[in-house]
């Protein structure tokens, strides 16, 4: 606790120094942290790893892949940064917070590359673009040349270094007045592909920093060179790049042409001029009039929206048109244009093989493919399809239910390879947005409903038996500890009582005076009606494990206790189903049984008592008839424990009457016995007395 407390309030006051959390991480290598696809997230683009090189092969507008601590304070974060695309920007960003897809849409820094102007850029982004300083990268940025980029964060204090092929390294420097002092890290790129190798991230000093600028000061808003712009940035316009970057020495031809002119057997040299519509599973390239697969080129940094010129030898194979030992000329790269929305049965019929196309589709089911591809199959206008995505490691996964309505993005192949049994294949594209849920399938699907419903109702069966076993235990050790005392009190008053009233007797036998043998004779009688009461009292508290079992049995045992030795009958009916009862109801029954056949033996003077325990449907019904000499209404009220009957009855909510007869009383006792004990009944039976 005391070292979490030190923690916090080094955070809390210390200006400078901040704690870096997590090892020395260094290097896109196998086996290396940063091959753990998990510690990295995505927000947006479309990010691959192959052979030690992180790239991102979208043209989308701030996409970034962040990992590290957000604890992470002073560092160095340092890389190899190649910029495939024109016209755009890439780098490292660090001292991330907040971080979320779109433009800008974080907080914390950035130093990167930009293509659009050749410069070298250092700025601070927080949901917005607040560019600090901007040199110019003599003789313009190379495309695919990887430069090494390192940036340090100490405090407020940030420096960053390009080092260049051939010159002396640039270095810029800022130092601010307030800043975030703590973030995650990552790789950020703006409107164009790039790739990066070789990144570390070690804890950094303020010598570290000093190290970097080489004894060049830090720009500041106090000296006012906070925002600088390098006058030597590249002052040609775009259009003026992009008119140099078109020209193109070779004579192309329409790839509907070498549909046409094509032949499985024989090959023919060919150019081709499109744009890159799919690198991975397979690169295609697409112009006004066909699309071709591009089978082995010369370039190793191709980007979808690419516009290319490829040479090469064009021929048929599996009657897909390719080009093999393409020479590749990238003209220049843009964001891909959005492609034609096409419906299933269109696609279907052939015409649309092999172009990039937009179908919608509601998706049947998924699988895994080969190579960890995941193969979706749809269905849509009366056909049904497959789409094979790639596997993308740092894309966001999406949660698929069957029934949902997908648009989808891709390369359309009518062949067995892709499509096997279907109508068509969607190879699609690993642009962030190639698959979008249109329309999620609801939840609440009627196999679902059916399930949660059978769920909720084994638990709520399985619940209620826990509470009825329970309930039943709590009941039979209450039981337990009422028959302990029921021991206790005989072994210790009753005796105590007995002890007494044999030494009154005694007593009495030789008092001869009047007035004393009179009081002997009155506490004779009070000790031998205590006793009488005493030992009521611990025949109710002794537990008759037989009425849990087999009440009629209890209830007979018990009369012909009673009238043992003398003249009375009895007689025990039982009609209905015997089954086993709740030991509430049981043991209620049975005591006011018992006080009934008590009354009827000891204080009625009945000759005959007829016991009738009836189960008839969910009813429970208790008749004890005597012929005795009945009682009067103050006896009904207060005498021979007719209240307290009443009262165990009221407690279970059971019906309790008293009828009179000629001669005699009928004691009756009826309860409605739930179905739920029935069924528990039922299940005690099928697994035994395990339950």
């Amino acid at each position: 606790m005391i070292g979490a407390l030190a923690v916090l309030l080094l955070l809390s006051t210390s200006p400078v120094r901040t704690i870096f959390f997590g090892p020395h991480l260094e290097g896109f290598e196998h086996g290396s942290p940063w091959t753990s696809t998990t510690s990295w997230k995505a927000y947006g683009g479309a990010w691959e790893l192959a052979h030690g090189v992180m790239r991102d092969n979208s043209y989308e507008r701030g996409a970034k892949l962040i990992t590290g601590s957000s604890w992470a304070g002073d560092y160095k974060i340092e890389a190899d940064l190649a910029m495939i695309g024109n016209y755009g920007g890439a780098g490292l960003i660090f001292r991330v917070q907040d971080p979320d897809e779109g433009v800008d849409s974080y907080s914390g820094f950035s130093v990167g590359i930009r293509t659009l102007d050749n410069a070298m850029t250092v700025g601070r982004a927080d949901y917005g673009w607040d560019e600090y300083q901007r040199v110019a990268i003599p003789g313009g940025a190379e495309l695919n040349h990887f430069y090494h980029l390192t940036a340090i964060a100490v405090g407020c204090d940030i420096a960053a270094r390009l080092d260049l092929p051939d010159g002396p390294p640039l270095r810029v420097g800022v130092s601010l007045q307030s800043c975030n002092r703590r973030g995650q890290y990552g790789l950020k790129s703006y409107q164009t592909p790039a790739a990066w190798r070789n990144l570390r991230v070690t804890p950094a000093s303020m010598s570290d920093l000093r190290q970097l600028m080489s004894g060049k000061p830090l720009a500041s808003a106090a000296a006012g060179n906070l925002h600088y712009y390098d006058p030597q940035v590249d002052e040609r316009t775009p259009i003026e790049r992009e008119a140099m970057s078109r020209e193109v020495d070779v004579r192309t031809t329409p790839i509907a042409q070498l549909q046409l002119s094509s032949s499985p057997t024989s090959l023919q040299h060919a150019a081709v001029h499109g744009v890159v519509r799919l690198i991975k599973p397979l690169t295609y390239v697409e112009d006004p009039t066909g699309s071709i697969v591009v089978a082995s080129h010369d370039q190793p940094a191709l980007a979808i929206g690419d516009e290319v010129v490829i040479a090469g030898e064009v021929g048929r194979e599996d009657d897909e048109l390719q080009i093999r030992n393409g020479t590749v000329q990238i003209l220049w790269s843009q964001e891909p244009a959005s492609p034609q929305l096409v419906s299933p049965d269109q696609i279907a019929t052939g015409s649309w093989n092999g172009r990039l196309v937009q179908v919608n589709g509601e998706l049947l089911g998924e699988d895994k493919g080969p190579g960890g591809s995941k193969l979706l199959e749809l269905t849509g206008g009366g056909e049904t399809f497959r789409a094979i995505a790639s596997p993308s490691p740092f894309g966001q996964p999406i949660s698929l239910r069957p029934g949902s309505e997908l648009q989808l993005t891709g390369v359309v192949r009518s062949d067995r390879t892709y499509a096997g049994n279907r109508a068509f294949a969607i190879l699609l594209s690993p642009m962030q947005g190639a698959l979008q849920v249109s329309r999620e399938a609801p939840w609440w699907t009627l196999s679902r409903i059916a399930a949660a419903v059978f769920i909720l109702l084994t638990l709520i069966t399985m619940m209620a038996f826990l509470y009825h076993r329970f309930r039943q235990q709590y009941l039979i050790r209450l039981m337990a500890e009422r028959e302990l005392l029921a021991h206790d009190l005989h072994d210790t008053v009753s005796q105590s009582l007995a002890g007494i009233g044999f030494q009154l007797d005694s007593a009495a036998s030789i008092m001869h005076e009047a007035p004393a043998r009179v009081k002997v004779e009155r506490a004779r009688v009070m000790v031998r009606q205590s006793h009488e009461e005493l030992r009521r009292s611990v025949t109710t508290l002794r537990n008759q494990i037989a009425a849990v079992t087999d009440l009629a049995c209890a209830l007979n045992k018990t009369a012909h206790k009673l009238t043992a030795g003398s003249s009375i009958s009895v007689e025990c009916n039982v009609n209905g189903v015997s089954r086993h009862l709740p030991v509430s109801v049981a043991d209620c029954f049975f005591r006011i049984g018992q006080e009934a056949l008590t009354n009827a033996v000891h204080h009625a003077k009945a000759s005959r008592v007829e016991i009738v325990l009836q189960h008839e449907g969910k009813m429970l019904s208790l008749h004890i008839k005597d012929n005795g000499n009945g009682f009067t209404p103050s006896e009904h009220e207060s005498g021979h424990g007719l209240f307290g009957m009443k009262k165990r009855a009221e407690m279970i909510g059971a019906d309790f009457a008293i009828l009179r007869n000629e001669p005699g009383i009928t004691i009756v006792l009826e309860k409605q016995i739930s179905y739920s004990f029935q069924f528990f009944d039922s299940v005690r039976d099928l697994f035994g007395s395990q339950l």
